[in-house]
């Protein structure tokens, strides 16, 4: 009998424990741009990539001074409206960076990396590459 009940704690501990590591929590980027509807439909993956990506999809460099005539030659990102998916006319300032989230702006995954100016300093965002993007998730994911 105390080996049947030891069993049966032992299969309900990793029924508890293998359940529980689906269960991901949305950053705060996350929670700024989607309510808890919209959230309660996205998948644990859906929404463990989506952190991952506006921690670690992109980076900030600083342009040298002698190379900040070459700002000209990127676009700037601009926020976007998300009931309408239409771009607005705001875009990212330096004072923007400190509380940056890129599922606010109008921004696209490509096959190379996508280099915006930012405005008020000599700073370009960078949006990394989806191959970037997956391998860097897909090493997340094994952490």
């Amino acid at each position: 009998m105390k080996v049947v009940a030891l069993l049966v704690l032992i299969v309900l501990a990793f029924g508890f424990s293998s359940s529980g590591q689906n269960i991901v929590a949305p950053n705060q980027f996350l929670s700024e741009v989607y309510s808890s509807a919209e959230l309660s439909q996205l998948t644990p993956d859906r929404i463990e990539y989506l952190n991952y990506l506006t921690e670690h999809g992109w980076e900030i460099m600083d342009i040298p001074t002698e190379k900040q005539n070459t700002l000209q030659d990127y676009p700037f990102l601009y926020k976007i409206d998300r009931e309408t998916k239409m771009a607005l006319q705001t875009y990212l300032n330096c004072a923007g960076l400190q509380h940056f989230n890129l599922l606010t702006y109008d921004y696209v995954i490509k096959k190379e990396r996508g280099y915006y100016k930012v405005a008020g300093c000599s700073k370009l965002l960078i949006i990394k590459s989806h191959s970037e993007i997956t391998e860097g998730f897909n090493e997340y994911r094994k952490l």
